[in-house]
């Protein structure tokens, strides 16, 4: 049976093949559809390693989208000096089959994407939890993240105001220099070095800090009594009082236990986890009226991975880009 010949795309050519909004809007379809017999989420794993001194841990990500024909694994790796040396913080690699065949139909450069995708997943999950609406938004962390972040709410949110704060202010302006070109002229974009200045008025605010330790980024008594707070980072960026004190969202919650002592018995998070991802964005669960403060801690989940890829794929070959990996058919 002839098939096509696997592509690779390197990271721009991913680019021109995925908008933000078609990011965007597979990235919320999936989180829709996790809890469904058709998206299967694959198995996590990984180990860490020191190379030089320098400690990486890296590890697998996978899944299945049964509707889509597509299956595939994300292979990355954090390396522990990377945020000093202001390099991708997660670079990885999609590897895309088909799920009937199990034939290889591409692999592909996904250190942006994965940026872009944590981004989507984040905005999506948080906007869901909205019970008002939400004008003003705050992203801490000036690094890959929070610039996709920026991006991506400019693209598809209906927001008036996104302040960016981070260690200094030049970072920070630096941050929304990269993404004014992409930002509507109505949308009220400033950088700051004052992470209570950037938090205190905003409705939403998401964390992505690549700091090597646990610290308080962000702090309650900053915040707004009904705020959300969407953490994306690998280390704790929020006081225990609103880890103690808000309703809990996550992507895996016996992950997340695995991961963080604050969330096993004794700890501040200890019973705290109110719903999935999957529930929140299915409507299963919604935010009660009566909670406060609403902390979402979301990391990675591989199908998500695999749907972006899969898409990139098809829109790769419909725009005829991509290096093919063999002279012909297979």
């Amino acid at each position: 049976m002839a098939t096509a010949t696997p592509l690779y795309l390197n990271a721009k050519t991913v680019q021109s093949c995925l908008s933000d909004k078609e990011i965007y809007e597979i990235v919320s379809r999936m989180l829709r559809q996790l809890n469904t017999a058709d998206v299967i989420k694959g198995p996590k794993a990984g180990f860490g390693v020191s190379v030089e001194g320098d400690h990486l841990y890296m590890g697998s990500l996978s899944g299945c989208i049964l509707s889509d024909s597509s299956a595939g694994l994300k292979w990355f790796v954090v390396p522990s000096a990377n945020w000093s040396r202001n390099a991708p913080r997660v670079p990885a690699t999609i590897l895309i089959c088909n799920a009937k065949t199990g034939l290889l139909e591409g692999v592909l450069d996904a250190t942006q994407l994965t940026c872009d995708r944590t981004a989507a997943m984040a905005i999506a999950a948080a906007f869901a939890c909205a019970r008002r609406p939400l004008t003003n938004a705050a992203v801490i962390g000036a690094g890959h993240i929070g610039r996709a972040l920026v991006r991506l709410l400019a693209a598809t949110q209906a927001i008036d105001c996104i302040a960016v704060g981070s260690r200094t202010e030049s970072s920070s302006r630096d941050a929304c220099d990269r993404v004014a070109s992409s930002v509507r002229g109505n949308l009220n974009l400033y950088a700051t070095a004052d992470i209570h200045q950037a938090v205190r008025d905003a409705d939403v605010i998401f964390t992505a800090t690549s700091g090597p330790d646990d610290g308080n980024v962000v702090r309650t008594e900053w915040l707004r009594e009904d705020a959300i707070v969407c953490s994306l980072g690998s280390r704790r960026e929020v006081d225990f009082d609103l880890i103690a004190g808000a309703w809990i969202v996550v992507d895996d919650p016996e992950g997340m236990k695995a991961r963080s002592s604050h969330f096993r018995e004794g700890g501040a998070g200890w019973g705290r986890i109110a719903t999935d991802v999957g529930n929140l964005m299915s409507g299963e669960i919604h935010v009660p009226e009566n909670e406060g403060r609403v902390l979402l801690l979301l990391g990675g989940l591989g199908v998500l991975d695999v749907a972006l890829g899969a898409r990139a794929l098809v829109n790769s070959r419909l725009k005829g880009l991509g290096i093919p990996l063999e002279p012909g058919d297979v």
